[in-house]
C-alpha cells in the first residue's frame, strides 16, 4: 500500500504577526526595500486580499501609513494597483495555491500607486508565509522593488565590471569548445539539466558530459558554482 502524498510545507510557518517573529520584524525594518504581508483567498469566483503587516520602507516609498492600508479592507488591490493590473492578485493566488510552488518565490511586474496617485512599475518577489490545510488561505511575504531602480543598479554593476568581465569571459573561452560555452551560458541564466537539454536540442546525457567537463576545466565541484563562474564573467548575458 503506498504512502499518502505529504503537501510541502511553506517556506515559513506561523502567525508573523505574533510575538514570536519579532526579530524577523526587526530586521525586515531595517531593509531600504519595501516588505509586506498579505493574506489571499477566494469567496466563489471572487479573490480577496488583505493587508497585514509592512516594514517602515513602505510607508516611506508609498506615503500609506499602516493604518491607510488596513482602512483599505477588501479593496486594498484596488487602491494600490493600476486598474489593469487588478488580476495580479488573482494570479499570484492561483500560482501559490498550488502545493507544488509553495517553496518556489514568484516575480511578478505591476504598477502600484503611491498616496499622490502617481504610479510606478515594480517587481514583487513574492514567497509563501503559511498557508492553511487546503491552500484556500494563504499568507504571502512580498519584497517590492521598483524596476527603475533594479534597472538603475544593474547598468551600473556592468559599467563597473564591464572591463574585468570581458577580459574573465576571454581567459574562460580559451579553455572551452563551443558546446561548452552554450552550456555554461544556460548555467548562468539558471536552467537545470533537462531545460538545457531542451533548449539545445540534444540528449541530457550530452548536457552532463559537457558539464563534467566544465567543471574539470575550470575546477568547479558544483552547478552552483559553474553559474557563479559564469554570472561573474558575463557569460549569463552572452
Amino acid at each position: 500500500m503506498s504512502k499518502p502524498k505529504t503537501q510541502p510545507e511553506p517556506a515559513f510557518k506561523g502567525n508573523f504577526i505574533g510575538n514570536q517573529n519579532d526579530f524577523y520584524k526587526t530586521i525586515l525594518d531595517k531593509l531600504p526595500t519595501v516588505v509586506f504581508l498579505n493574506e489571499h483567498w477566494k469567496e466563489g469566483d471572487q479573490s480577496c486580499l488583505k493587508f497585514l503587516w509592512a516594514n517602515k520602507a513602505t510607508f516611506i516609498t508609498t506615503d500609506f501609513t499602516e493604518n491607510d492600508l488596513m482602512e483599505m479592507g477588501d479593496n486594498l488591490d484596488k487602491k494600490t494597483l493600476h486598474e489593469e493590473d487588478f488580476v495580479v492578485p488573482q494570479l499570484v493566488f492561483d500560482y501559490f495555491s498550488e502545493p507544488e510552488n509553495s517553496q518556489n518565490p514568484l516575480g511578478i511586474p505591476y504598477r502600484y500607486r503611491n498616496k499622490a496617485g502617481e504610479f510606478k512599475w515594480a517587481i514583487d518577489v513574492i514567497n509563501l508565509f503559511s498557508n492553511n490545510s487546503d491552500y484556500s488561505r494563504l499568507q504571502l511575504l512580498n519584497c517590492l522593488v521598483t524596476i527603475d531602480d533594479a534597472l538603475q543598479i544593474d547598468r551600473l554593476l556592468h559599467f563597473l565590471f564591464a572591463d574585468q568581465r570581458r577580459k574573465g569571459k576571454k581567459e574562460v573561452e580559451c579553455l572551452l569548445t563551443k558546446c561548452e560555452v552554450k552550456v555554461l551560458v544556460l548555467i548562468g541564466r539558471g536552467l537545470n539539466n533537462r531545460a538545457m537539454a531542451t533548449e539545445l536540442d540534444t540528449a541530457i546525457n550530452t548536457v552532463k558530459s559537457h558539464v563534467r567537463s566544465l567543471r574539470e576545466k575550470l575546477n568547479i565541484r558544483s552547478l552552483q558554482g559553474l553559474c557563479a563562474c559564469a554570472i561573474k564573467h558575463g557569460f549569463d548575458s552572452f
